[in-house]
């Protein structure tokens, strides 16, 4: 699936909705763009089974699969076809969907992960899922994030990069 947001704000989404990871409120398939629930939205990041975007306010949202907490709401079961606010009250600046989990970027440089931690994906130092976001370790100020299939990466300002989660 396939999602972009319009200048004004508004989300669209298209492609395979099971789990509800279009946020059009159902599971249904969308071979067009069509416009999700959800307004404001400066970003957006599609994963696997699961999509988050982060408002004007800094706030992620994401809506899907919640196994192994990728949706950051506490949640690890059911399916959420519309946006849920991703829990601890954080603001980013930045929002990025794995395979499994996601990470929010803050503006002070803190990276935070939530969802599948196998192999180390979530950078806090163990391979434990959270349902929640936790700070990735290493005391980093990081000015962009990725999140691949099994794990994540930081840019810092000076252009050095640090990985953490699967080696392969």
């Amino acid at each position: 699936h396939t999602c972009a947001v319009k200048a004004n704000g508004q989300l669209w989404c298209w492609g395979e909705g099971e789990h509800g990871r279009l946020g059009t409120g159902n599971q249904n398939d969308r071979r067009a763009p069509y416009q999700s629930n959800g307004s404001n939205f400066v970003d957006v990041s599609a994963g696997s089974q699961h999509t988050c975007g982060l408002t004007l306010d800094g706030k992620a949202w994401c809506w899907g699969n919640p196994a192994d907490g990728r949706l950051g709401n506490n949640a690890t079961s059911g399916n959420y076809s519309s946006p849920v606010q991703v829990q601890g009250g954080h603001q980013f600046i930045s929002v990025q969907t794995g395979w499994d989990h996601a990470c929010g970027l803050k503006q002070n440089g803190e990276a935070w992960c939530w969802g599948h931690g196998g192999s180390g994906r979530l950078g806090h130092g163990a391979t434990t899922s959270s349902p929640v976001p936790v700070p990735v370790i290493g005391g980093h100020s990081f000015v962009q994030i990725t999140a691949g299939g099994n794990f994540s990466c930081g840019l810092e300002a000076n252009g050095q990069i640090w990985c953490w989660g699967h080696n392969s």
